[in-house]
């Protein structure tokens, strides 16, 4: 039953999607407002995939070759003085696993999720500015809904075998620091992150609980934000190290 609680963790992960960390001080004006220096309501659309997320299990016999998360979000943030932002991103997420042959008691697997709910709430603030540089800090929380039975979401899977009813509890967070320098329209960026996980599988039977963790914690991240108008911006990054990952995002004021 071990193995039936492992093959089920890709429901437990999120990507961490960072962003420009200095994003409060890109939007002025408001695509339906007059300017408001004081504050500005943002939405926009965020895509994000994931994949070689660093993550170990205590027991080691349960090695992950290959593992992805492709996430779609609708964000919102509220931002004050062009300085404090605090953001939520709600929407859908599906994920990859395969399992290398050593494993698993000389068998692979891999495991496709549907779609299903995942949302994190975290704040952004510019720490310093010196003229068209500034220092910002991105702060984000992420926890899974609680859920009994989430092995209904499960697309498709190459094993015979009948998952039951699984539960979980996820709790993941970071905090990013990042250098922003302006040019124009443009603002390019680069940071370093901490992550930490924390993940506990449990089964209705007496297995065993699962409990998996984040391997390696401190990653990089940069990117490329362009201003389109005083109320709108396009932004493309990536993050190396404790993960690979792209995303892009288009957010308005309004």
């Amino acid at each position: 039953m071990r193995f039936l609680l492992f093959l089920l963790l890709p429901w437990t992960l999120q990507a961490t999607y960072v962003g420009n960390p200095a994003s409060p001080g890109l939007l002025q004006t408001g695509l339906f407002s007059v300017h408001n220096y004081l504050i500005n309501v943002a939405t926009g659309y965020v895509y994000d995939i994931s994949w070689d997320k660093k993550i170990a299990a205590k027991d080691p016999s349960y090695p992950v070759d290959e593992f992805t998360v492709e996430s779609n979000w609708s964000a919102i943030s509220l931002t004050l003085l062009r300085r404090l932002s605090v953001y939520s991103y709600l929407g859908v997420s599906k994920e990859t696993m395969q399992w290398d042959q050593s494993s698993l008691s000389g068998h692979g697997g891999k495991l496709k999720t549907k779609n299903h709910f995942s949302y994190s709430v975290g704040t952004k603030v510019i720490l310093l500015q010196f003229g068209s540089t500034k220092i910002a800090l991105d702060a984000q929380y992420f926890s899974l809904p609680s859920s009994s039975s989430f092995a209904k979401t499960i697309g498709s899977i190459y094993w015979a075998f009948d998952p039951g009813e699984q539960s979980l509890s996820v709790e993941e967070w970071h905090i990013a620091l990042g250098f922003v320098r302006s040019l124009g329209p443009f603002s390019a960026y680069l940071g370093g992150k901490y992550s930490q996980k924390d993940i506990q599988v449990f089964s209705e039977d007496s297995s065993p609980t699962l409990e998996f963790s984040q391997k390696v914690p401190v990653g990089l991240f940069g990117g490329l934000s362009l201003n389109v108008s005083r109320g709108l911006y396009l932004n493309l990054g990536g993050r190396l190290f404790d993960e690979y990952a792209l995303s892009f995002a288009a957010i308005a004021a309004f």
